[in-house]
C-alpha cells in the first residue's frame, strides 16, 4: 500500500507510484487501500477521501493489506478476533472450523463462516507466518441435537473409551467393505473405492455421531515486528467491539440430516 495525498495525481505520476501502465491496476488498488477517487480519462485521477488511520482498525486495515494481502472490504473485525483468539488462546489453535466461528461469535459478537476463518489462515500459511503442527492435537466429536451440529472436544475418560470403541467400529466396517467388494470383482484383498463413505454411513446409522483429531497450528517466526504489531492492533480492535445482548435461543425442529452424505470426496476419502 502506499500513502496519497487529497490531490489530483497526473497519469504519468500515478503510473509510476504503482508501478503500473494498466488503469485496472490502479483503480483495483485504490479500491482496496480504502481510497475514493475520480478518474480522469488520459488526464490521470484525484483522490478524494483517503483512509482513516487514526483508528486501530483502520492501522490494522493497512497493515494487513500491505503483510497478507488481503483486500480493504475484508471483515478487518472478524480477521482482529481470528487472530486475537490463535495468540491468546491455546485450545482455538486446535478446535474445528465451524467451533471456531461460533466461538468468535459467543465472544464478540461477530458473524463469520468457517468458510471465511480457513480463508484468513490460508493467508497465514501462504506468508509462512503460519505452520501446520502434528505434534499438537486434541480429539473431538461432531452430533446433531435438534438439527444443530454439536461439536466438543474430548476430555473425560468414559468419552476416550466411547471413542476408540467408535475407532475400532470404523475399522471394522472399512474391512467389511473391502471383502464385500474383493468378493464381488474377484481379486483379492482390493480395496473397495466407497469404503469410507459405506463404513462413515453404517458408524452414523448406529452412534449419531463422528469422532476426529484436530492437529494444531503454530506461529513460524513471532519475533516480526509487523507481527507483533497486527497482535496489539488486534486486541485493541476486538475491545472496542461492543457486545450485543446474547439473543434468546430458539430450539428448531427437528430435520432429518446426514452429515456423511458431504464427508467422503469422489474417491471415498474421508473429509470430514
Amino acid at each position: 500500500m502506499i500513502t496519497l495525498e487529497l490531490r489530483f495525481y497526473p497519469l504519468a505520476e500515478i503510473k509510476e507510484l504503482m508501478d503500473t501502465k494498466r488503469k485496472e491496476t490502479i483503480t483495483n488498488n485504490l479500491t482496496k487501500w480504502g481510497y475514493r477517487y475520480e478518474w480522469i480519462p488520459r488526464k490521470g485521477v484525484n483522490i478524494i477521501e483517503t483512509p482513516d488511520m487514526g483508528k486501530p482498525e483502520e492501522q490494522l486495515k493497512s497493515l494487513l493489506m500491505r503483510k497478507l494481502d488481503l483486500d480493504a472490504r475484508a471483515d478487518y473485525q472478524a480477521f482482529a478476533a481470528f487472530f486475537f483468539k490463535i495468540v491468546d488462546d491455546e485450545l482455538f489453535l486446535t478446535t474445528p472450523w465451524g467451533t471456531r466461528a461460533k466461538i468468535i461469535s459467543d465472544e464478540f459478537g461477530i458473524e463469520v463462516s468457517d468458510r471465511t476463518l480457513r480463508k484468513y489462515n490460508a493467508k497465514l500459511v501462504e506468508k509462512n507466518i503460519m505452520v501446520k503442527d502434528d505434534s499438537q492435537y486434541e480429539y473431538w466429536y461432531t452430533t446433531y441435537i435438534c438439527g444443530e451440529k454439536c461439536q466438543d472436544v474430548i476430555s473425560e475418560e468414559e468419552e476416550f473409551a466411547a471413542m476408540e470403541d467408535w475407532f475400532n467400529k470404523r475399522k471394522e466396517y472399512l474391512e467389511a467393505a473391502d471383502l464385500e467388494y474383493s468378493e464381488a470383482i474377484g481379486v483379492e484383498g482390493s480395496r473397495n473405492p466407497n469404503r469410507w463413505k459405506i463404513a462413515m454411513n453404517k458408524l452414523w446409522e448406529t452412534t449419531k455421531i463422528v469422532y476426529y483429531k484436530v492437529k494444531g497450528w503454530n506461529f513460524n517466526a513471532f519475533k516480526d515486528a509487523d507481527l507483533k504489531e497486527i497482535y496489539r492492533l488486534s486486541a485493541l480492535v476486538v475491545a472496542d467491539i461492543e457486545i450485543p445482548e446474547e439473543a434468546e435461543e430458539i430450539v428448531e425442529e427437528q430435520v432429518k440430516f446426514n452429515p456423511m452424505d458431504s464427508c467422503t470426496g469422489p474417491n471415498g476419502e474421508f473429509i470430514f
